[in-house]
């Protein structure tokens, strides 16, 4: 499942066992009916504002609201920036080729 979806799922899941239908929610949280529906469904990812009127109406703390969700870096093989020279600055940025390993503590070669 996506993060959305995850989500979505746990605020569904929140917002059922406090007995709350999905106008009420919307109601306590300032927010319409239709948007609730759709972060629920997985459709619509809210803003973290949205996340805390959210927690609010369900009466839990925001990170209730992620529990289950992990994400995970992507394996990045290689890349490069490019250089350009400010006259009066010098080079802002250099033409570096990157490598990098799986893993979080894997350093990039410069």
């Amino acid at each position: 499942m996506s993060f959305a979806e995850d989500f979505g799922a746990n605020l569904r899941r929140l917002r059922r066992s406090a007995g709350l239908s999905q106008e009420e929610m919307s109601f306590r949280a300032s927010i319409h009916r239709i948007a609730v529906g759709m972060i629920e469904r997985g459709e619509r990812v809210p803003r973290a504002d949205t996340v805390a009127k959210l927690a609010g109406s369900l009466e839990v703390e925001p990170g209730v609201l992620f529990e289950g969700i992990v994400w995970e870096p992507g394996s990045v093989q290689c890349g490069e920036f490019f250089a350009s020279e400010v006259p009066g600055l010098g080079t802002v940025q250099r033409k570096v080729k990157v490598e990098r390993r799986q893993g979080r503590d894997s350093q990039p070669a410069a």
